[in-house]
């Protein structure tokens, strides 16, 4: 709803919603770093933005075993290390970057809202620079954005992945040159928020849509049918529908199919089918997947 909103307001303001896209801190940051050079991004990257007295660290890690590679941020921490006049700053901030970084391997820090002088972080910037690449920036959410906005249309080799990534492919039973197939109508990658398409249709058969969820994580897809019932008989092929996907949660699919009639010859009735779909079962242990 807050989206929805901003998006509002913008329209309002004189932009196109063409033009728009609504994007998280995490999301900016991804962009940001992806696209500097790979030695960069090869380990766990952190981005710590200094504070009075908080530092809010954010963790990201790409798995480059994918294809496309995938990209996850995690959760923000709040680390609390006092102010500069408490004397202690230093020496907690040292003993946070410990704490966190001994965990994982780190290729790189950024750091906006600090100078990282020696003489007020002395013993932190050993433990922060060591054998570590690390860079002073500023605005990086906003240079994050700018990079998007550079590349919009063009295909990336990752994939962020967050709480709003539609990780599902939704495909449809279709035939095209005699061929069956199942054709994508909305693909994985964007925010849930934003996925969504329609598209008109001809039945060939009976009045039974076939849909598949394939996870972009791998692993079978889930299957579900959609019956319309009480379709008006008619010919083969003079069964025209417009198809409506959407999303409202990132494993809630809903789908509208409304009959469209053909011509004059067969009117479009008033009717119109409507199903959700919740993609959030877990796989049967053979990984075969699932009906739902």
């Amino acid at each position: 709803e807050s989206i929805g909103q901003y998006m509002k307001d913008a329209c309002e303001a004189g932009f196109d919603s063409g033009q728009l896209q609504v994007i998280s801190e995490a999301e900016s940051v991804v962009h940001f770093v992806m696209h500097q050079t790979n030695d960069i991004w090869q380990q766990q990257v952190w981005l710590l933005e200094f504070g009075a007295e908080e530092i809010k660290a954010v963790s990201m890690k790409v798995n480059r075993r994918t294809t496309p590679m995938l990209v996850q941020v995690e959760e923000p921490d709040y680390w609390y290390v006092g102010s500069l006049l408490d004397g202690s700053r230093d020496e907690q901030l040292a003993a946070k970057v410990k704490e966190a970084f001994g965990k994982n391997q780190v290729s790189a820090v950024f750091l906006t809202g600090t100078d990282f002088n020696a003489g007020d972080y002395k013993k932190s910037r050993e433990e922060i620079c060591f054998h570590r690449r690390v860079f002073l920036g500023e605005q990086i959410h906003a240079r994050g954005a700018c990079v998007l906005a550079q590349d919009h249309g063009r295909k990336q080799p990752y994939l962020f992945l967050s709480e709003q990534t539609l990780l599902y492919n939704v495909g449809i039973r279709s035939s095209r040159g005699g061929k069956e197939q199942m054709y994508t109508i909305v693909s994985a990658g964007c925010s849930w928020y934003e996925a969504g398409t329609s598209c008109e249709m001809i039945l060939l058969g009976e009045p039974v849509l076939e849909f598949t969820f394939q996870s972009m994580l791998g692993g079978e897809p889930i299957r579900a049918g959609m019956m319309l019932t009480d379709m008006p008989v008619r010919p083969e092929r003079t069964g025209r529908i417009l198809v409506e996907i959407r999303f409202s949660g990132p494993l809630k699919c809903e789908v509208k199919v409304t009959d469209l009639g053909f011509g004059e010859l067969y009117p479009a009735s008033d009717l119109y089918w409507q199903e959700t779909f919740w993609l959030d079962r877990q796989e049967d242990e053979d990984g075969a997947g699932y009906d739902l």
